[in-house]
């Protein structure tokens, strides 16, 4: 994706183009995440257009329905991290838990290496455009949409516990709030210490369907294990009693999931 950027104007020009419409402030907003790169600027309207993000005013504006980063554009920017060496995407994931501006000090103690070995991979993160240096000595993503969808797809009891650490930490939704009504089903069962089969019966489905929708709890929670499934919930109640976030448990529970591993 090294293509020049479009200029403001130009930006407003292709949204138009595409949409066939006028774009609304709001629009154009959300437009600018993509930093006036014309590939990722096609893919995010296109996407919007498609996911019916987007609708048409009778006064011929058109209109964003709800804010949310399109399929498309989150597989668009999460294969062009996969351009780059392992060591590299892991070095651009944690920057993308910093602040907006960050430093190579702050990602090498994150990744608990040496400025000397983050430097070669801060230089090729810079290469695959992906990250840009600037004069004051700190560093930043060269399009906030694609740290954005980075940010989102780590799982956000690790992301929580690394933020917390950086001190920048936003507002995170509670995470019992992450899991549809199904999946609350099961993981409060789970709670009780029932089995999948005990679940299967209580629910009504299938014990193959249970370890499906489990695999799913453990990955949108961060977690590998049925303990942790119900440390991390329940450090969420006692946290919402007490009005006080837990987070020592939550650095606790954020083991990452082991691939292979069944619920």
């Amino acid at each position: 994706m090294e293509l020049d950027p479009l200029d403001e104007d130009a930006v407003v020009e292709l949204v138009a183009d595409l949409l066939g419409a006028r774009p609304s402030s709001e629009l154009l907003a959300t437009a600018a995440g993509a930093c006036g790169n014309p590939l990722l600027l096609v893919e995010l309207i296109s996407g919007l257009q498609e996911e019916g993000l987007i609708a048409v005013e009778e006064d011929g504006q058109a209109v964003l329905v709800a804010a949310r980063i399109p399929a498309r554009v989150r597989r668009v920017c999460e294969e062009w991290v996969r351009r780059a060496d392992l060591a590299t995407r892991s070095l651009i994931y944690s920057a993308a838990t910093c602040h907006t501006f960050f430093t190579v000090d702050e990602v090498s103690d994150l990744l608990g290496t040496t400025v000397v070995r983050a430097l070669p991979l801060f230089e090729e993160a810079a290469d695959k455009g992906i990250l840009v240096p600037h004069d004051n000595g700190t560093w930043s993503f060269r399009i906030s949409l694609l740290r954005q969808v980075l940010r989102e797809a780590m799982p956000v009891v690790s992301r929580s516990a690394r933020e917390v650490e950086q001190g920048t930490a936003e507002a995170v939704p509670p995470l019992w709030e992450l899991l549809n009504e199904r999946q609350r089903a099961i993981a409060s069962l789970v709670r009780q210490g029932l089995t999948n089969q005990q679940v299967a019966s209580r629910i009504g489905i299938s014990l193959h369907t249970v370890s499906y929708h489990l695999r799913n709890i453990f990955f949108l929670l961060g977690i590998s294990s049925r303990t942790q499934l119900s440390h991390v919930l329940g450090a969420e109640s006692s946290s919402r009693m007490t009005g006080t976030v837990q987070i020592s448990r939550v650095r606790q529970m954020s083991a990452p999931v082991r691939s292979g591993r069944r619920p």
